[in-house]
């Protein structure tokens, strides 16, 4: 089991998103959850460009919320790059440190 070194849960949100198809609320719901989260340390360039990263995705993620054109699509391909950087290695090791679980009721 991998080593995940953050939880981001938008288990309810996503259960919300479900239901009702609310893409906006739940764009900002995820954007304030990874701004909420720990900020990683700037012990190497690897952490650095992940914080990086997190600070970008809550950015995309609330710019799609405030946006109504944003359509179902549109949310799925940002919850994709969301659950690669999430699943990167922070040791490079196989299994070992990941960034960030991200629990979600599908």
């Amino acid at each position: 089991m991998a080593n995940w070194q953050r939880v981001l849960n938008v288990s309810k949100e996503r259960a919300q998103f479900n239901e009702d198809s609310d893409q906006h609320a739940y764009c900002l719901a995820v954007a304030t959850k990874l701004r909420e989260m720990t900020p990683f340390p700037s012990v190497n360039k690897r952490y650095e460009m992940v914080e990086k990263q997190r600070l970008l995705l809550a950015d995309e993620f609330e710019s799609m919320g405030k946006d109504p054109e944003t359509d179902v699509p549109d949310v799925h391909e940002l919850e994709e790059r969301l659950f690669n950087w999430a699943d990167q290695s922070l040791d490079g090791n196989w299994n070992g440190k990941k960034v960030c679980w991200v629990e979600q009721q599908l």
